[in-house]
């Protein structure tokens, strides 16, 4: 299996996979920094699409992580991977709590520990659910939305694509937030957002200029 990043966001990744025992021939990739040629000491890192397309070959394994945060990012590698052929791998926390009914998760879905996701909640591909996130009863999350520490998410809310909502923002119930937007740390969200829009504060409201 290869991890999509070798920073600091991977070595969350890199636990969580440690925790599910799933590091047997774990490799990780950064294009950015080729100097580095281990990971935490221990794995391997691959540079280019040559050495992911031989991996891939070598060790009949075509499963990625997403060990990158900000949905922008997400979305690329996850498009850069499976155009390789490469097949997302969904992680989920033993620690987490998934409810039993009607829960859909996407593919290339990141889930740390401490997270709830009650039933009749919908995440779609390429998300993050960082520590300690709630999200609850009939919500739906679009793709490739990074979701911080501590974020609570109440009932029926819809959240678009490429959304990212800061460490411990709340948000109240049947809020839409429309794709692209962004939710600053700490924010209570007692009203809809728009798309392509910025907001923060108690109660949150769009960033000017």
């Amino acid at each position: 299996m290869i991890v999509v990043g070798a920073g600091g966001f991977a070595t969350q990744v890199h636990d969580l996979l440690f925790n599910l025992g799933l590091t047997n021939r774990l490799v990780f990739y950064d294009d950015i920094n080729r100097h580095n040629q281990q990971f935490l000491d221990h794995y391997k890192i691959l540079h280019s699409a040559d050495e992911v397309n031989e991996y891939f070959l070598a060790s009949n394994d075509r499963r990625f992580v997403l060990g990158v945060g900000r949905p922008a990012l997400r979305k690329q590698f996850y498009d850069l991977f499976t155009s390789f052929g490469g097949e997302p791998y969904t992680a989920i926390s033993r620690n987490s709590i998934i409810g039993p009914y009607q829960v859909f998760i996407g593919k290339g879905v990141t889930i740390l520990s401490l997270s709830v996701i009650e039933s009749t909640v919908r995440i779609g591909n390429g998300c993050l659910l960082n520590l300690n996130t709630i999200v609850t009863h009939d919500t739906i999350v679009g793709d490739f939305c990074e979701i911080g520490p501590g974020v609570r998410i109440s009932g029926s809310c819809t959240i678009g694509d490429n959304v990212f909502i800061g460490t411990g923002a709340v948000l109240l119930p049947k809020i839409k937030v429309g794709s692209n937007s962004i939710i600053g740390a700490g924010s209570v969200v007692v009203e809809d957002i728009p798309g392509n829009t910025t907001v923060v504060g108690v109660p949150a409201r769009p960033v000017s200029g």
